[in-house]
């Protein structure tokens, strides 16, 4: 309806794709998983050669989306960078003991690297109802995630150590450095997200992209709102205000 076309791509190791969950593939499992959304880019960019092809990434998908923006930038004309991360020390940490328990059990679900990842987003909050209150302030959409087997499974420790090399290069000094500037980027997340250090993490990747002397770099925060910011209250907001950068001006292909 408002003249955009949207499509998404289920990531191996997620949704219906066939194989084991939290599990990209048996070497080389981040470039692996860019790839396939770079392969995927390129078909619907074939399908539809007049439209101008956007990506967005939102949580992993950010590293996703900003490891292409990096390495692969020609996929997309513009990146929306979601729900993500500023440094993080811990990552090289856990990918030691990542690796050390793939030596043994690379293809099993690791709810031991889960708590480690991600145990200490549910702490930012006082008396949290679950264990995914830091998702989303809305309880039913917090259930909703709950119920859905297609949600919060565990990784497996050969996913975390992919996930962790992913995390690990875009958190290089150089990343921003490597970015097209002609290109337009928008940092987008909620002031109490904890993936994105309720802002402070975002606001980082921002600086690090200003002083980069990437002249098209945006950043919008929303206050009071946690990870799954499409489906917070706020949402309606985040769409329209997406809508509205994007079509800010066509750029070239």
């Amino acid at each position: 309806d408002q003249g955009v076309l949207v499509c998404g791509i289920d990531h191996p190791g997620h949704g219906k794709t066939e194989g084991t969950r939290g599990y990209f593939a048996p070497k080389n499992g981040w470039e692996t998983l860019c790839r396939i959304n770079c392969d995927y880019a390129s078909r619907i960019k074939q399908r539809y050669p007049d439209k101008a092809f956007r990506m967005l990434g939102h949580s992993m998908g950010s590293f996703v989306a900003r490891y292409i923006a990096s390495v692969y930038p020609e996929t997309a004309c513009d990146y929306i960078f979601m729900g993500t991360a500023g440094k993080n020390g811990a990552v090289g940490v856990g990918r030691v003991v990542a690796g050390l328990i793939r030596a043994f059990r690379p293809d099993s679900p690791c709810p031991f690297l889960t708590g480690l990842a991600f145990g200490s987003y549910q702490r930012e909050y006082t008396a949290p109802r679950t264990d995914y209150d830091w998702l989303n302030t809305d309880s039913s959409e917090v259930d909703k995630y709950i119920a859905d087997p297609d949600c919060g499974f565990d990784f497996t420790a050969s996913g975390f150590c992919d996930l962790f090399d992913g995390i690990k290069y875009i958190q290089k000094d150089s990343w921003a450095g490597t970015l097209r500037p002609e290109k337009r980027y928008l940092l987008i997340s909620g002031t109490e997200d904890p993936v994105g250090g309720k802002g402070e993490g975002v606001k980082d990747v921002y600086l690090r992209m200003t002083v980069a002397n990437l002249p098209h770099v945006t950043l919008k925060l929303y206050p009071g709102a946690r990870h799954e910011i499409l489906n917070e209250p706020c949402g309606t907001d985040v769409c329209s205000f997406i809508h509205d950068w994007i079509k800010v001006k066509e750029p070239k292909q």
